[in-house]
Formats: structure tokens, sequence, C-alpha cells
């Protein structure tokens, strides 16, 4: 098992919000339609009144391999739980 992170380093999702993307244009040109997810998660904290929001730009690639993550993480939670999750 991994260890896990101290209490003061966990934070609690609230809200996700996320758009997908395309590049119309780029100095150079070298970027224009590259696709792109850009995630707003909003964060709460135990012992903290103010949520925080962060922001994050992920390609594709890194999209899909978060989704994959997070896949794995409902799976592993369903199957600590009994299926509840």
């Amino acid at each position: 098992r991994a260890a896990t992170p101290p209490a003061a380093a966990l934070r609690r999702l609230v809200d996700l919000e996320w758009k997908f993307g395309a590049a119309a244009a780029a100095s150079g040109g070298a970027a224009v339609g590259r696709t792109f997810v850009q995630l707003k998660l909003v964060l709460d904290a135990p012992g903290e009144a103010r949520r925080a929001p962060l922001f994050l730009e992920l390609s594709l690639d890194e999209f899909y391999a978060l989704l994959a993550r997070m896949e794995r993480a409902r799976a592993a939670l369903s199957r600590e739980l009994g299926g509840a999750a």
C-alpha cells in the first residue's frame, strides 16, 4: 500500500469545471490545432474557511491518463467500501 499523506495535505474536491479547447493561433504556428482540456478544481481543506480553486490545463493525453488514474481510484474505493462508491 502507498503511504497515506498527512491529514494537513488532504483536500476534498468540492466542485469541478472543465472545458475542451483547440488552439486556433500561436506564434510560429507550431501549436495550431493543439487540443487541450482546462480544469478548474475547487478544493476544501479541513480547518480552512476558504475554498481554493486550482486551475490546470492538460493535453488530451494527460487528461486521459488522469481519467484512468481516477477510474482506478474509484474502483479501489468501491472494493474497500463493498461496492458503494
